[in-house]
Order: structure tokens, then sequence, then C-alpha cells
């Protein structure tokens, strides 16, 4: 089995590597890139994030039994040869990935640009689709404002999904880390 956690860039999925280190889930990444502001726990990749590059000659066969962390864009390359998926998909509002996107790289996102939300809301449906159509692969959606507002519940459907103890994952969970919140949930 393949474990592997997605979704968009900046929806969550580190806090998700965090959280299943801290429950000690056999996870991999390489350390090849550092903490930063952005990321101040780390981003829990391998090759720099720039997997998508590689997927298409990852030895799958080398993190059997680990989690990995493979953003949306990479996922509908995995290789179709028989071994079973189990993904993580982190879901997290667009505007807040947006925003989130926008401090981490100011030239990238333009918060009001529209066709870059299409884009992405477009990136997450087809995801999404490709995930339930392939019969090798299982997923469960994580809701980032779930698991910011109430981690036990959203931890305790997480454990039922990977059939391991995550619960004390939610000492992981740093509120402090929300920054880029909708602003109905400012106080939250």
């Amino acid at each position: 089995m393949n474990y592997i956690v997605s979704g968009l860039e900046r929806s969550g999925t580190s806090l998700m590597m965090q959280i299943l280190e801290y429950t000690n889930f056999p996870i991999y990444y390489d350390n090849s890139r550092k903490p930063d502001e952005n990321n101040p726990k780390g981003y829990y990749e391998l090759f720099g994030g720039k997997i998508l590059n590689e997927i298409n000659t990852l030895n799958f066969d080398k993190y059997d039994n680990k989690c990995i962390k493979i953003t949306s864009f990479g996922i509908s390359q995995l290789p179709e040869d028989g071994r079973k998926y189990k993904i993580i998909y982190m879901q997290r509002p667009i505007d807040e990935v947006m925003k989130s996107s926008k401090t981490f790289n100011d030239d990238c996102y333009n918060i009001m640009d529209k066709s870059m939300k299409e884009t992405l809301i477009k990136l997450n449906s087809h995801t999404e689709k490709y995930m339930r159509d392939r019969e090798d692969i299982d997923f469960i959606n994580i809701y980032h404002r779930n698991l910011m507002n109430n981690p036990e519940e959203e931890l305790d459907r997480l454990g039922k999904f990977l059939d391991w103890n995550v619960s004390e994952g939610v000492n992981a969970v740093d509120k402090s880390l929300w920054r880029k919140r909708n602003e109905e949930y400012k106080n939250i």
C-alpha cells in the first residue's frame, strides 16, 4: 500500500504530514526544503517539492507502507501498475489557499485574479473525480477548517480511514499558523 498526502499547494498538506509524524505513522520526506517563515515546522517534501517532475520515474516500492506528499497536480500521474493508494486529500477554501500562496510568493498569485481561482477550483474538482474514478485509489477528504476548529473529530475520521490511532495528532495542530483564514473565521 502506498499512502499519500495531497491537496492544492497551501491547503495544509505539511500540517497533515506533521500530524502523521507525531502519531508515528510511517512517513518519508528528504528534508531538501528547509523550514522557513511560511512553513516554520517544515515542508515534508521529496525533491524540494519538485516531485511532479519525478513521479514517472519514482520508485514507489521504496515508499511502500509509508506516506509521502504529492500535490494535487501529481495525482493524475500516479502509475497504474497494480499497487493500491490511500490518499489523504486536504481541502481548504480556495480564497485561503490563494491568500496563503500570495504571502508565500507574491509574484505567483494575484488574490483578485479570477482566472487563477477558477483554475484552482477546476484542478481540485478534476483531482477528486480522478481519484473517484480509479479503482486503485481510496481517498478521504480532510477539511482544513474542520481540522483547525475540531481536530478530534477530523482525526477520528482519519484514524478510521488509516486504521491507525492518530488521536494524539491533535497536539500537532497549531492554530497560530492558520494565518490566512477567511474573515468570518478570524476570531476562531
